[in-house]
């Protein structure tokens, strides 16, 4: 195997950054939070991590300044994000990533904004637009159409059609009238609170049927003033349960943003997902410290297994996506088997234990003596910390 493993690492490193190989196991396709089978595509990969940066308003002194942030603070915070390798990317990139549909560039982060105030148009858009950023805002259109929100004027549809005809923003939806807490209680929101706006008590039904015509009006008003419907939602005050989320669903969105706190991968829920507050009260390095401490909970370390036919014979190369080409390994021991009609038919390759190599990974030959048709390839992968992990691939001889 001398000639060989001097091919495999370049081969590997063409696969690694071409994405080839990064499929999900035949038997197990891998699953998200929300229990969907999620495939990686040939032009994914599932090592991303994305953080969710999330804004309100913009003034320079405020009654919120939990929520707000100052035009130089802003600027100060997007300069660190560059500073520190992240690259802007738009919601419509972080859908097509999470469908397996393309790729995300180095350290992606996304910026949004909650509400559509007129503070957003007249600071955050300028400096967005300067610093090379992207965004999404979610507004609330019942209060845009009155042009004001807790005392704060409302950008207007010519401003948002503006903002959102230059690139720099995507529109998506906040509520029409559906904002609100009932006597500004917290835990009282109206999309987990069995009461109408009037605050008189409705049962789960009603208050489905209330979230639906709210949002398919304000998806109406959006459609009406922008030309074209949002695909994207944000909970108001991030208040959700099963029966909000029920509608929400039916309503047609595709992407859905929580206010729990933390860092998106390829197998987050794309209706649940993750953000991080926004506001002058942090520092720039805050926001980073906190990337990488979730990051570190969240990056997936999954096992992946890449077959390929080389001079004849099938060769597979198995690895921890996390580990390749790193300075150790959290692996133990690769096991390849043979298995055909649901029973073991003898190892693969030449010996049933392979060493892990310089790269971090198993690699192992077969030439098929002996062997017709096609047969499962299967995978046992087991960690330093005794755990396993089995993953299948069709071979065929």
């Amino acid at each position: 195997m001398n000639k060989l493993k001097i091919v495999i690492p370049v081969f590997m490193a063409a696969l690694l950054i071409a994405g080839i190989g990064l499929m999900g196991s035949k038997k197990d396709a891998p699953k998200n939070e929300a229990g969907e089978e999620k495939v990686l595509s040939h032009i994914t990969d599932s090592n991303t991590v994305i953080p969710v940066v999330n804004y309100h308003m913009f003034d320079e002194e405020s009654d919120h300044v939990s929520i707000n942030t100052r035009a130089e603070d802003f600027r100060a915070q997007l300069r660190h994000f560059k500073a520190m390798g992240y690259t802007s990317i738009s919601n419509t990139e972080l859908e097509a990533y999470l469908n397996g549909e393309a790729w995300l560039p180095p350290n992606p982060i996304l910026i949004t904004v909650d509400d559509g105030y007129e503070s957003v148009y007249k600071t955050a858009y300028p400096i967005l637009k300067e610093e090379g950023f992207k965004a999404i805002m979610f507004v609330i259109t019942d209060n845009v159409e009155k042009g004001e929100r807790v005392g704060l004027p409302m950008a207007s549809w010519e401003q948002i059609k503006e903002m959102r005809d230059s690139g720099v923003f995507e529109i998506g939806n906040h509520t029409n009238a559906l904002h609100l807490r009932h006597d500004n209680e917290s835990g009282k929101e109206a999309f987990i609170t069995n009461l109408d706006t009037d605050g008189k008590e409705i049962t789960d039904a009603r208050r489905k049927k209330m979230i639906l015509d709210d949002l398919a009006l304000s998806n109406e008003i959006i459609e009406r003033e922008l030309g074209a419907p949002p695909r994207a939602f944000a909970y108001p005050f991030g208040a959700y349960d099963d029966i909000s989320a029920e509608a929400v669903k039916e309503s047609g969105f595709t992407m859905v943003y929580t206010t729990v706190t933390g860092v998106n991968t390829f197998n987050s829920n794309k209706m649940q997902l993750k953000r991080f507050n926004g506001s002058s009260m942090k520092d720039p390095l805050w926001y980073t410290d906190q990337f990488a401490e979730f990051k570190k909970e969240e990056k997936p370390n999954e096992p992946r297994v890449s077959l390929f036919q080389y001079e004849g014979d099938w060769v597979a190369a198995s690895f921890l996506q996390n580990d390749a080409y790193q300075n150790g390994t959290s692996l133990s021991e690769v096991r390849y088997e043979l298995w055909r009609d649901e029973r073991f038919v003898r190892n693969f390759g030449e010996s049933a234990h392979t060493s892990i190599d310089d790269n971090q990974m198993v690699i192992e030959k077969d030439n098929g003596e002996g062997l017709s048709g096609k047969y499962e390839l299967k995978v046992i992968f087991t960690r330093k910390d005794g755990t396993k992990t089995t993953e299948w691939k069709e071979v065929e001889f």
